[in-house]
């Protein structure tokens, strides 16, 4: 009967194999320590851009609430102030940043004037705190200076236009006059040359 001998590796061969298998782990361990170190500078980065982006929302969103002040401004002024007489307001008035007829615009719908800052725009200049500085101007939707006599073109609001059928609210009453519409722009200009312009319209 034929028996297999007890052979056992010498010591030197077991030595080397230890090193081999020693070897293969700390280059595992290496790789993986790598890929765990720029996971975590990936999540770092995208972090920092998360940040990045709140705070840049919400810079933009108080530049938008501080041109409100220009609006309001701007509404006090065509209510009760300089321009609250329409003889007033069928005229230009440089001091208020008013315009009775209707200014050209670029492709964004914003008054040139507004965007170059022009001497009429410069007169309504808001302190709006923190660095901020707000700017307004009006403009009445007519192609000529003088009264809202349709001669001028000019753009009227849904209540000063005849409606017909049953939904008139004037039937068998005096039609009201044609209620001219005032644009008002509004530039906001804050730190690092920021940039923010805001629109409504009203009627008088």
């Amino acid at each position: 009967m034929l028996t297999t001998p007890n052979v056992r590796p010498s010591r030197a061969l077991r030595i080397v194999l230890r090193r081999r298998q020693s070897g293969v782990v700390l280059l595992i361990a290496l790789i993986a320590v790598a890929i765990l170190a720029i996971g975590t500078v990936a999540v770092f980065r995208s972090s920092d851009a998360a940040l990045f982006n709140a705070g840049n929302l919400a810079f933009k969103r108080d530049m938008t609430n501080r041109g409100e002040l220009g609006i309001v401004a701007a509404k006090t002024a065509l209510t009760s102030g300089a321009l609250n007489l329409e003889a007033t307001r069928q005229s230009n008035q440089p001091a208020s940043g008013y315009y009775a007829t209707m200014q050209a615009t670029d492709k964004h719908g914003i008054p040139n004037n507004l965007v170059a800052l022009t001497t009429e725009v410069a007169n309504t200049k808001i302190n709006g705190g923190d660095g901020i500085t707000v700017y307004y101007m009006i403009d009445r939707l007519c192609t000529a200076v003088g009264s809202t006599d349709p001669a001028n073109a000019c753009v009227v609001s849904s209540i000063g236009s005849a409606k017909g059928g049953t939904v008139l609210p004037y039937r068998g009453q005096a039609q009201p006059p044609s209620v001219p519409v005032y644009r008002i722009s509004v530039r906001v200009d804050g730190p690092r040359s920021s940039q923010t312009f805001l629109q409504t319209t009203v009627s008088l």
